[in-house]
């Protein structure tokens, strides 16, 4: 699975402008082959940030997306309605979920029973 992250920093006054656009493609981008999932996000604190983040099967899956018409638009409007905007592309590992925290969690509480004098979570 891919995760596209795109964090948009755009003005007040833009601000309606992006979001109108991108709820407008949202359902066209969910509907395309290969698409687990498309969802904007406003950040807490961050009253100008929003966060698109989406989740695609597979690379051929993106890249067809990449050349539609639908991501046409939506890099058009963060082009011009943006202050300024990050694209980060990541693909996730294959312990996902609780089960990284509990993996983590347990090598901690390894590492401090092996080494008592070493203080928990340093």
């Amino acid at each position: 699975m891919i995760v596209v992250t795109v964090r948009v920093l755009v003005s007040p006054e833009n601000r309606r402008e992006l979001v109108q656009t991108v709820r407008s493609l949202l359902r066209n981008i969910q509907g395309k082959k290969g698409c687990l999932g498309s969802h904007l996000y406003s950040e807490l604190g961050g009253e100008d940030a929003l966060c698109l983040i989406e989740e695609w099967e597979t690379q051929e899956d993106l890249n067809n997306y990449f050349r539609s018409d639908d991501f046409a638009i939506f890099f058009g409007a963060v082009n011009l309605l943006k202050k300024s905007a990050g694209i980060e592309f990541r693909l996730l590992s294959p312990m996902a979920g609780i089960e990284a925290v509990e993996s983590a969690r347990e090598k901690m509480v390894t590492a401090s029973t092996s080494n008592p004098s070493k203080k928990r979570g340093n």
